[in-house]
């Protein structure tokens, strides 16, 4: 059964207790992880000089197969540019493979998911964004380690070559 990491402020949570948390934290065993999807969409990009502000959306959800529970975890980044408007949009998706003894318990995913499965993920997509951008031949978005939802301006941004 698929349990969905809903958006949710930290207040909203559904209860679970600590120690139930803990005891299936204790018998979590991370397997692997994959690329399951790559999606990116090109908008009509902004003059060199223009500043970017970007938002990072996080999701995920659990499906529990053969012994072992599956996350599947998707960032999503929107690019827009000095009026608002959106000038790309790059989202990866990732398979979280762990070993487990039984499906998560309820409310599990809800804190597992923010707490942990975004910092495991976090820099893969980071550097899928920096790569995308590159091989586009984008100025080069460079990620911050630790933003989720706050707009910032990009980071030093290469210029693009021009057409000749």
């Amino acid at each position: 059964m698929k349990k969905k990491s809903p958006k949710k402020s930290a207040a909203a949570r559904p209860p679970i207790p600590r120690e139930v948390y803990d005891a299936y934290l204790e018998h979590l065993k991370l397997r692997g992880m994959r690329m399951t999807s790559l999606e990116a969409k090109l908008g009509q990009w902004p003059s060199e000089e223009e500043k970017l502000a970007f938002t990072i959306d996080f999701d995920a959800e659990s499906d529990m197969r053969e012994e072992a529970v599956v996350f599947d975890v998707r960032f999503t980044i929107h690019i827009r540019d000095q009026s608002g408007a959106e000038v790309a949009t790059i989202t990866s998706a990732y398979a979280v493979i762990c070993d487990a003894p039984q499906e998560p318990p309820e409310g599990f995913v809800e804190i597992f998911a923010p707490m942990n499965l975004s910092r495991l993920v976090y820099p893969f997509f980071r550097e899928v964004v920096a790569g995308v951008t590159a091989k586009m031949e984008l100025p080069t978005l460079f990620v911050p380690l630790n933003i989720f939802s706050r707009p910032r301006p990009a980071a030093n941004p290469r210029k693009v070559p021009e057409a000749r």
